[in-house]
């Protein structure tokens, strides 16, 4: 901490209050059935002495600048994850094959057989952990049934709100 003077002559400034370091987790998040694309997070634990007070922060990697965001209020012990953007080296790709059969068990039924592959690719020059969620067909009208007939791989439960979600472990370059 220091003193810093300020002319008076009515010009914006900034001046930095605290410079902190955390030690991070990242993780990409992948949100396969609205976009194809990678969005990283970094995962923090606010193990210093005082509070962080809220506001625009400068996000910075082994002395790169990351980008600039917003830090939620955040009191020693608390964890709370930074939005950092979209990765442009993580490529995305989501293919629907789908394929109707109208002799179901009722004449006239109809049954749609969907398979969703998601293809991850990894341009980075580090591993990197992956979260992907898509979505699985859900229904409220009767009559309707929706039913997985091939689990997913890897295997990942399928969640009350019909999202899906598993967690990859990249390679540098996979």
């Amino acid at each position: 901490a220091g003193s810093v003077d300020l002319p008076s002559d009515g010009v914006a400034r900034r001046i930095p209050l605290q410079t902190v370091e955390l030690p991070a987790r990242f993780e990409h998040r992948v949100p396969s059935a609205v976009a194809e694309g990678a969005w990283l997070y970094a995962l923090l634990e606010q193990d210093g002495p005082m509070p962080l007070l809220a506001g625009e922060v400068r996000v910075f990697q082994s002395g790169d600048l990351l980008g600039n965001t917003t830090l939620p209020m955040s009191a020693r012990g608390a964890t709370f994850e930074i939005p950092l953007g979209r990765d442009e080296q993580v490529r995305v790709e989501r293919k629907v094959e789908e394929v109707a059969d109208r002799s179901g068990p009722i004449a006239g039924g109809e049954s749609v057989r969907r398979a969703v592959t998601i293809t991850l690719r990894n341009l980075r020059p580090d591993g990197l952990r992956a979260v992907i969620v898509d979505r699985v067909p859900v229904t409220w009208e009767d009559g309707m049934k929706v039913q997985i007939v091939d689990e997913p791989s890897p295997a990942a439960p399928v969640l009350d709100n019909g999202l899906i979600r598993w967690t990859v472990d990249l390679g540098a370059g996979a």
